[in-house]
């Protein structure tokens, strides 16, 4: 049967095309005898009856795949590397799978313990959080100096923190620095350390940075601070000296009594002399010691313990230091220098720019009398009724000495109240220093008299036996 040619010019175009490319053209009456005897499948014969598309691209032409069962179709590669995991890894054996894991559980462990110890970030509390006045005096002026010079709070505690030996202020400081970072203030951050920095050190830096002036606050509790470490010191140099001649004599009393007197009583007892009362009763005091030694250090023990905790009743201290006031040398020390530390403190808290109420209270906190306390605190609420600071302080005469409240009532009067106490409180140290030589000078003679009577009469009752047994002799 003779083949129609097709008129059609769109199909002889496309056949054209097809067999440039290398395609080989079949004919409709070929497609429909395939068909017919099932030599090629249906998939071969869709293809074949669509038309052809040209290449857009330049690239040579793909050969044509191979005829394949309609029941074996061919996996893409790309689809076989999707389900073994993501594109372009290979699937992982059994080693690989047991590698990672064994890699897992190592960074767990290590994450474990680096949970379990502080890192670079965490610093460890000091058992006890304690600083010296030497070591907050330093700590304030080197703050001082560098934020004068510029440079930020942040970077200035952390120079301090690396140079500071004190456990107790690099932990304050590494939390400082830390608080910092979160927004925090400084006043804020040393109120959280209340034993360390006392009401009087806060408030003043948060005035300082209030107003712009910490580096000039920082100054002022630096002097302060300075002042009061010097006032101290002379007070502890006025009592050394009868401290040590007080510990000298009891250590001798107490190797006549408990070392050479027992070995002198068997010489007398042999020679047949009459022991005095005295030498009786230091003789049985020394028997006992050397016999219940262990007993003895336990009860002195107990004893100071209970002694510390009794003082520490509010009551009790409140007329312990009533007595120390009513004291006649002891007294006048103890008032000249609770009027300096009352001067200063309020002077230099006014000065900062600390409003008059709450600088009498913070001065009240700091002042280490407890009479002198409650008097201030009282001073305080009628301060705060409209009274005037220097007229309730002439009604304490006892306490608030002439000169204090009228200095207080000029700078009330001529608006210089803070450097009527500042110069208030330099009056009164140069007081104290009197004091002092004078209290040194009183309770040296004081003390030989009571140390030199403590030997007498060891010596006493080691010389009587030796004197009665020396006139035995001679008779």
């Amino acid at each position: 049967m003779a083949v129609k040619k097709s008129s059609n010019p769109n199909v002889t175009a496309q056949k054209s095309t097809v067999s440039a490319l290398g395609i080989p053209v079949i004919s409709a009456e070929a497609a429909k005898s395939a068909r017919a005897s099932r030599k090629i499948s249906l998939q071969q014969l869709s293809e074949l009856e669509s038309p052809p598309v040209e290449s857009k691209s330049d690239k040579p032409p793909a050969k044509a795949a191979k005829s394949v069962p309609a029941k074996e179709k061919p996996v893409p590669e790309a689809k076989t590397a999707e389900k073994s995991g993501s594109a372009g890894v290979a699937p992982q054996t059994k080693e690989g799978r047991d590698k990672t894991a064994k890699e897992r559980e190592k960074k767990g462990k290590e994450r474990r313990s680096k949970a379990a110890t502080p890192g670079p970030g965490v610093m460890k509390r000091p058992v006890i959080l304690h600083l010296t006045s030497k070591e907050k005096i330093l700590f304030t002026r080197h703050l001082s100096v560098m934020l004068d010079a510029g440079i930020p709070l942040q970077e200035v505690l952390a120079i301090y923190m690396e140079q500071t030996k004190s456990p107790t202020l690099k932990y304050i400081l590494h939390s400082a620095i830390a608080d910092l970072s979160n927004g925090e203030s400084l006043a804020a951050i040393l109120a959280k350390f209340p034993k360390q920095f006392e009401p009087f050190f806060v408030h003043i830096v948060k005035v300082g940075e209030e107003t712009g002036t910490l580096p000039a606050s920082l100054k002022y509790i630096e002097a302060q601070m300075h002042k009061s470490q010097e006032l101290k010191s002379k007070v502890r140099a006025a009592l050394l000296y009868p401290l040590i001649v007080f510990c000298g004599a009891i250590g001798i009393a107490c190797y006549l009594a408990f070392y050479l007197l027992p070995r002198l009583v068997p010489i007398f007892i042999s020679l047949g002399a009459e022991l005095p009362p005295t030498t009786k009763l230091l003789l049985n005091v020394s028997s006992w010691m050397s016999k219940n030694w262990v007993l003895f250090i336990v009860l002195l023990a107990i004893l100071v313990v209970a002694l510390s905790m009794v003082a520490r009743i509010r009551p009790v201290r409140y007329a312990l230091h009533a007595l120390f006031l009513a004291t006649p040398v002891l007294g006048q020390l103890v008032r000249e220098i609770q009027i300096t530390q009352f001067a200063r403190i309020l002077g230099t808290l006014h000065m900062s720019g600390v409003h008059i109420l709450d600088a009498l209270t913070i001065t009240s906190q700091s002042l280490g009398n407890l009479v002198f306390q409650r008097r201030v605190n009282e001073i305080t609420s009628l301060v705060e009724r409209g009274e005037t600071l220097g007229e309730q302080l002439k009604k304490h005469p006892k306490l608030f000495n002439r000169t204090c409240s009228s200095m207080v009532m000029i700078g009330e009067r001529t608006g210089k109240l803070s450097e009527s106490l500042i110069t208030l409180s330099e009056f009164s140290e140069r007081e104290v220093d009197g004091y002092t030589k004078n209290l040194s000078a009183l309770i040296e003679p004081l003390t030989l008299l009571f140390l030199g009577g403590i030997v007498g009469f060891v010596a006493f009752s080691i010389i009587s036996p030796i004197y009665q047994l020396t006139q035995g002799l001679t008779r």
